[in-house]
C-alpha cells in the first residue's frame, strides 16, 4: 500500500500540472497555485499612509467641488445682473436717439426756411 502511495501520488501531481492543475482538487489547486501574500509592519504602515492620502485628496476635491459651485452660483447672479445692465442701457439708447432725431428734425426744419429765402 505504501509503495503504491509513494508512486501514484507523485505521478498524480505530475500529471496535474501537465493538465495546469485540472487533474487536482479545487484544494490542491488552490494550495499550490494561490500566492500567499504578507505584510510587515512597513508595509501596513505604507497601506495606512496611503489610505490617509487618498481621504485627504478626497476632501480636497470635495472642498473644491463646493468652491466651484459656489463660483458658478456667484458668476451667475453676475450674469443676470449683467444682463439687465445690458437691457437697461438699450432701452437708455433707444430713448437717447429718440431725442437726438427729434432734434435733427426740428434742425433741419428750422434750416429749411433758411435756405428757401436764399434759393
Amino acid at each position: 500500500l505504501r509503495f503504491i502511495t509513494a508512486i501514484i501520488i507523485p505521478l498524480w501531481l505530475v500529471v496535474g500540472a501537465l493538465s495546469a492543475g485540472w487533474l487536482w482538487p479545487p484544494q490542491v489547486r488552490e494550495y499550490i497555485l494561490t500566492q500567499r501574500i504578507t505584510m510587515g509592519k512597513s508595509d501596513l504602515k505604507e497601506s495606512e499612509q496611503r489610505i490617509e492620502e487618498v481621504k485627504e485628496l478626497s476632501k480636497g476635491v470635495t472642498d473644491v467641488h463646493d468652491e466651484i459651485l459656489i463660483e458658478m452660483k456667484t458668476n451667475r447672479t453676475d450674469v443676470v445682473a449683467m444682463t439687465r445692465q445690458v437691457a437697461d442701457m438699450r432701452v437708455q439708447m433707444t430713448a437717447e436717439m429718440k431725442d437726438i432725431k427729434e432734434i435733427m428734425t426740428t434742425l433741419f426744419d428750422l434750416q429749411q426756411p433758411r435756405s428757401n429765402r436764399y434759393s
